[in-house]
């Protein structure tokens, strides 16, 4: 994951997203498990979604929100 803007750290943040759920690492260590609905993930215990969103050229960028409110932008990376 690559912080494009907003809170995000810049390093050691990562996603791993299955077909129906994942988590978000910090250095390596699972933090954050979320459901998988569509593009959206939606975060178990914490009041944060993220959505994704496919641009041209294949790479996945997303948008992490706070109750509604965009705190961060990022993209993913294989």
């Amino acid at each position: 994951m690559e912080r494009v803007s907003g809170l995000l750290p810049s390093v050691g943040v990562g996603k791993r997203i299955g077909a129906c759920s994942g988590v978000t690492t910090v250095f390596g260590i699972p933090v954050a498990p979320f459901t998988v609905t569509g593009q959206t993930l939606l975060y178990r215990w914490l009041p944060i979604q993220d959505t994704l969103a496919l641009e041209e050229g294949g790479d996945w960028y997303g948008e992490g929100r706070l109750a509604g409110h965009r705190f961060c932008r990022f993209r993913l990376i294989r």
